[in-house]
């Protein structure tokens, strides 16, 4: 009986440590992709080079959100005239839509690849500025 009760305590921690954040990196600006990757928006990479932002793609399927984590010293150092598109605000507005890498939607089992142009919800925390997407 102990066995069993052990048995069935090990599952129930193993069930409800599952990890429900998925996470996934890529590289690009901050920027509108038709005007040359200049003004609000965000630019993905098709080839990574070293002036380019890591973007870390974090997925929570708990509740369906998709965070983008900028890190503030890297916006200073690759991409300094960014920087005031990110501080102080309290949302960022997407003027076109960004077509996600297949990379990022299959590594984070994302429904859509899509993030439509709107305005989306912008925090700032421990360094980074974290984007969210309601989905």
């Amino acid at each position: 009986m102990k066995s069993i009760l052990l048995f069935i305590a090990l599952m129930l921690c193993i069930n409800t440590n599952k990890a429900t954040t998925i996470e996934s990196n890529s590289k690009g600006s901050i920027g509108r992709k038709s005007a040359g990757c200049k003004g609000l928006g965000i630019c993905l990479a098709a080839n990574a080079n070293e002036g380019e932002l890591n973007l870390i793609f974090r997925y929570d399927n708990t509740d369906s959100k998709l965070f983008i984590l900028i890190d503030e010293k890297e916006v200073i150092d690759k991409q300094s005239s960014a920087i005031d598109y990110l501080r102080g605000k309290n949302s960022f507005l997407l003027d076109e839509d960004v077509v996600l890498p297949s990379k990022i939607v299959t590594s984070l089992s994302l429904k859509n690849a899509l993030l439509t142009k709107g305005s989306y919800p912008l925090h700032y925390q421990d360094g980074k500025f974290i984007l969210v997407i309601t989905r």
